[in-house]
Formats: structure tokens, C-alpha cells, sequence
């Protein structure tokens, strides 16, 4: 179906991840115009689908339920945010279903915000707009999880540099230091850390990657740095598990819920998600997971 202003494909979440490849490139390429998708869990609870049954392409009883994806595209501008609402709304007319709005977190008041002027009062009761950090929250609280210390940026920081000053010896290039001071490294290796823990790769991920990379090219500055981010990282993950936990290992136990005990969770609601210009690793797996 096409918009005005935008593009809309309806798959299934099976030929989703048949063509997950193709879609990641064509999301890299809509991404640089903004983008947002929308995803509908129809025929749940024993509600009727908004769309007819020859249109659902996931049928799972052959009583027309199932899960119908939708992919709204299109440049910043043309009218995504709008048509999410008013498919929303129209969702909550026809339907008995919840909806569950997830939004990045810097977004997450405004959307309260827009939801709550655009629909109803008793409409708007049966919204839920969140996010993924809100999302874990809910997720535990019914499933269990809760029970950890999570560790802000500042813990974060100070387990990172016993973590480095556990493995200076080993280190060639951040043992340097910038200016003669060593704790000038911290900032670079939080972010570098904290992207290795986004995206799934493990200390021993990062090592074999250097490797690899020194037998291709030799030693160079990049490799030595690989293998210093690989000794500081592993040693990080080694103190902060003692005791705690970080915003990245919420992720993956919110991943691994959805996946196990918590695939219920979504059940009778409609999904929507916007706003977004990428997800990470981890954010694609809870994607799958609602799926």
C-alpha cells in the first residue's frame, strides 16, 4: 500500500527473517531519510483481525490469527508518526487489543505527550508508551529480574579503571597514557566497551578479530589497540559481574526473557515502534523476540 508520502510493505515475520539480509540494506539506505516501522500482533486473546483474513500472511491456526508485519517508510516529514497514530487509534476503535508504543528513550516524554492530547482518556488507558530501558522493567516485574545491582556510568567508570590497572602490564598502547595522564583513556574505552557490549562482541570476539587482522596486515597501531580494548574489556566484565550488572547486560536478560519464559508477554497487544534510526544487536533480538 502506498501513502501519499510514504511506503508501507506488509510481510510476515517468517519471510521477515528469510529476507533479513535484504531488509537490513534497505533499512541502512531508509535510515539516512529517517525511518520508523510498525509491527501488528493481530488475532491474539481471540480478537478479529483489523485486516481481513486473506490479507494476514502468518495464519497459525488456520482461524486467521498470527502476526502481520508492517514497515512504514519514508522521509522525515511525510506523515509516519501521524499514520502510527491513526492506526493506533483505529486499533483501539475496532478491537479489544492493547497497544504498546516503544520509542528511543530521549523521545519517550514527547510521545507521552502526543499520545495522551491525540486519543481519549479511556483510549489512552490502554496505551503503554515505552521504551527498551522501560520495557525490562515491565518485562521482569511480572517475569522476575529485578533483583540486580545495576551499575550507572560513574560505577562504570571506576570498575573500568581497576579493570585496566589490573592489566597494565599487558597493555602497549593505552598504558601511555594522553598528556602523562593515564586516566585520560577512560572516556575512549567506556564508549569502545560500551559499543562492544551493544553489538554482541565478547572480549574473546575482539582478540580473534586482531588476530586475524595481524596475520593479514601485520602488526600495526589498530591491533595493538584490539588487543589492549580486548585484556581491559575482558577484565571489566570479570569485576562488574562480582557485583553488578550494566545497562547492556539488561538488554540480554531482557532478550533471553522474551525468548524463554517471557514470550507470552506481548500476547493480545498491538506493537508499534518509531522514532528510531537504527537498532542495536540487542534491540534486533528483542525485535524477534515480540515477533
Amino acid at each position: 500500500m502506498t501513502g501519499e508520502n510514504f511506503f508501507e510493505k506488509k510481510i510476515s515475520p517468517k519471510l521477515c527473517q528469510q529476507l533479513e539480509p535484504l531488509i537490513q540494506k534497505t533499512l541502512y539506505w531508509v535510515k539516512q531519510q529517517d525511518w520508523c516501522i510498525l509491527l501488528l500482533n493481530w488475532g491474539f486473546g481471540g480478537a478479529a483481525p483489523i485486516v481481513p483474513p486473506s490479507d494476514n500472511l502468518c495464519g497459525t491456526n488456520g482461524q486467521g490469527g498470527g502476526t502481520v508485519i508492517n514497515f512504514i517508510t519514508g522521509r522525515c516529514g511525510t506523515g509516519k508518526s501521524t499514520e502510527v497514530m491513526n492506526r493506533m487509534k483505529k486499533l483501539l476503535d475496532e478491537t479489544e487489543l492493547e497497544a504498546v508504543l516503544i520509542v528511543p528513550e530521549q523521545q519517550t516524554v514527547v510521545w507521552e505527550t502526543k499520545i495522551a492530547a491525540f486519543l481519549p482518556e479511556n483510549q489512552y488507558l490502554r496505551v503503554e508508551v515505552t521504551n527498551f530501558t522501560r520495557l525490562a522493567n515491565s518485562v521482569f516485574r511480572e517475569y522476575g529480574g529485578l533483583a540486580v545491582n545495576r551499575c550507572d556510568d560513574g560505577g562504570r567508570a571506576l570498575i573500568l579503571w581497576r579493570a585496566m590497572l589490573s592489566v597494565w602490564d599487558g597493555l602497549t598502547v593505552y598504558s601511555k597514557g594522553i598528556d602523562g595522564r593515564e586516566d585520560k583513556n577512560l572516556p575512549s574505552l567506556m564508549a569502545a566497551v560500551g559499543e562492544m557490549k551493544q553489538n554482541g562482541i565478547t572480549p574473546l570476539k575482539l582478540e580473534e578479530a586482531a588476530y586475524r587482522l595481524e596475520r593479514l596486515d601485520g602488526e600495526s597501531e589498530l591491533t595493538r589497540r584490539l588487543y589492549d580494548l580486548s585484556l581491559v574489556y575482558s577484565a571489566y566484565e570479570e569485576l562488574l559481574h562480582e557485583e553488578y550488572c550494566d545497562k547492556n547486560d539488561i538488554m540480554n536478560a531482557l532478550c533471553e526473557t522474551l525468548e524463554g519464559v517471557g514470550q507470552g508477554y506481548f500476547e493480545g497487544k498491538a506493537c508499534f515502534v518509531d522514532s528510531f534510526f537504527s537498532l542495536t544487536m540487542h534491540q534486533k533480538r528483542i525485535m524477534h523476540g515480540i515477533m
